[in-house]
C-alpha cells in the first residue's frame, strides 16, 4: 500500500533511498508491485539507481523537496505514476522516468542542471514539458517516443540537443526556442 520513509533509522538520518547492495543494483523498492504511494522525508537528497524501478502500481511520490539527484532508472516502468514535482534538483539520471506510461505532469526546478539520456523516453501520456532554466544539454533520447508530447519550452541555457531527443513525438506541434 502506502510507504512512509522515516527521517531516521537506528539513530541515523536517512539521506539516501538506495539502489546498490553489494555488487548489484537491486533497488530499495524495486519490483514491488504492491506500493501505491511513497512519502519521502525532507532529509533525503539522493534517490539511487533503480530504487523504485518496476513498481508498476506506484501512483504518487511526495516529499521530493530536498532531492538533488535521481539515479539511473530510479522510477523506470512505474506505469501508474501520473505526476511528479521535485523542489530542489541537480541531476535527473539516464532513464530515470523511462516508460512511465501514465506520467502527464512533471515539474522540475531551475536548479536542475542535467537531464540524462532517455530520462523521459516512452512517457506516452506526457503532454508538455518546460525544460528548467540552467539545463545546457538535452541528451539523446530524452523524450523518445513521447507520443502525446505536444509542446516543449527550451530555455536560453540550452546549448545542445542530442540525437533523437524528440524522435517519434508525433503530437509535437510547438517548440518554444530561446531568443538568441
Amino acid at each position: 500500500g502506502n510507504v512512509v520513509v522515516p527521517a531516521t533509522m537506528g539513530g541515523r538520518t536517512v539521506t539516501v533511498i538506495g539502489g546498490k547492495t553489494g555488487c548489484s543494483y537491486e533497488g530499495a523498492f524495486r519490483q514491488n508491485d504492491k506500493i501505491l504511494s511513497v512519502v519521502v522525508p525532507a532529509t533525503v537528497t539522493t534517490i539511487e539507481e533503480r530504487a523504485f524501478q518496476d513498481c508498476t502500481s506506484l501512483r504518487q511520490v511526495t516529499g521530493l523537496n530536498s532531492v538533488t539527484s535521481i539515479g539511473y532508472g530510479a522510477f523506470e516502468n512505474c506505469n501508474e505514476l501520473t505526476s511528479l514535482s521535485v523542489g530542489i534538483g541537480g541531476v535527473v539520471g539516464d532513464a530515470a522516468f523511462k516508460n512511465c506510461k501514465s506520467l502527464e505532469d512533471v515539474r522540475l526546478p531551475n536548479t536542475v542542471k542535467e537531464i540524462g539520456s532517455g530520462a523521459f523516453a516512452y512517457c506516452s501520456s506526457l503532454k508538455s514539458f518546460d525544460i528548467p532554466d540552467g539545463v545546457e544539454d538535452i541528451a539523446s533520447q530524452t523524450f523518445l517516443e513521447c507520443r502525446s508530447l505536444s509542446s516543449v519550452k527550451i530555455p536560453d541555457s540550452v546549448e545542445k540537443i542530442g540525437n533523437t531527443a524528440f524522435a517519434n513525438c508525433k503530437a509535437l506541434t510547438s517548440i518554444e526556442l530561446p531568443a538568441h
